[in-house]
């Protein structure tokens, strides 16, 4: 005769769809390691430039919105995509191009195509997708190129300067502008 067997406890197939938390905070820890250079200047150039003190901001805000998604992103199933490995190679390149060329523009950029080769190599293109609004607020901490800042915003200094002449002709108020310069009767007021 045979003895009845006992089930034991059931345990619960393992998650397939579980995010790899060691593996992310593992490659997020060398990615800060890797670009600490980068990441500090960029924190320097945040606090002393004023047109981009909401630099600080910006990944509080990312890490934010990821967050508020957590549940849809912990309820995907996630694979690793091997593709993610060119973007961490052109993060690279572009590390190496911007360091030995000193363009902090390049490698900040760097960092944000790691931290994106990162996470489709760890979590395939379902972790991208859930994080991509995120992603792309990142965008918003770097600041502009000298050249291409002022190609920008040196057309609106001079039509506020001629808006603002125009605006003060009307209501009676003597002004002189030289490009972004309004000279007033009692001071000159430069439109920055």
């Amino acid at each position: 005769m045979t003895e009845p067997v006992e089930a034991g406890p059931q345990t619960a197939p393992a998650q397939e769809n579980s995010v790899p938390w060691a593996a992310v905070a593992w490659f997020g820890l060398l990615l800060m390691v890797c670009y600490f250079p980068v990441l500090k200047r960029l924190a320097h150039d945040w606090y002393i430039d004023e047109d981009m003190g909401h630099g600080f901001f910006v990944p509080a805000v990312a890490i934010y919105v990821a967050w508020q998604r957590r549940q849809s992103i912990l309820s995907k199933a996630y694979r690793p995509d091997y593709l993610g490995l060119l973007p961490l190679l052109l993060g690279a390149a572009l590390l190496a191009f911007g360091t030995f060329g000193v363009e902090l523009f390049v490698t900040r950029i760097a960092f944000l195509s790691s931290l994106f080769g990162v996470l489709l190599t760890l979590g395939g293109w379902p972790l991208v997708y859930e994080l991509s609004f995120p992603l792309v607020l990142l965008l918003f901490m770097v600041p502009l190129p000298s050249v291409i800042y002022y190609q920008i915003t040196f057309p609106l200094q001079l039509l506020a300067s001629q808006v603002a002449e125009t605006l003060l002709s009307l209501v009676g108020i003597p002004v002189l502008r030289e490009g972004n310069v309004l000279h007033l009767p009692s001071q000159d007021l430069s439109v920055v």
